[in-house]
């Protein structure tokens, strides 16, 4: 019989890995730039990051980009913007 937790058990799964990139995307940001971004702010939609923050910001991340997809190349990220 197909138990309704096992099922729900995948979409559980998918949400904490998100979070989990989310939460290393922080990191590496904060850890390259010295911004303190939200995980709220930041959308992983096929293997590319969206971040949602002001322009200034988003400029000194894209000149850490390198460094930065460097520091999360473990979850096949691509590009980031």
């Amino acid at each position: 019989m197909f138990n309704i937790s096992s099922f729900l058990s995948k979409f559980s799964k998918n949400i904490n890995n998100n979070s989990l990139i989310k939460e290393e995307i922080c990191k590496s940001i904060l850890k390259r730039t010295n911004l303190d971004i939200k995980p709220e702010d930041i959308i992983v939609r096929n293997n590319i990051i969206y971040i949602n923050i002001t322009p200034v910001f988003k400029s000194k991340i894209f000149i850490n980009k390198k460094d930065i997809l460097f520091d999360i190349s473990s979850f096949n990220i691509i590009d980031i913007r």
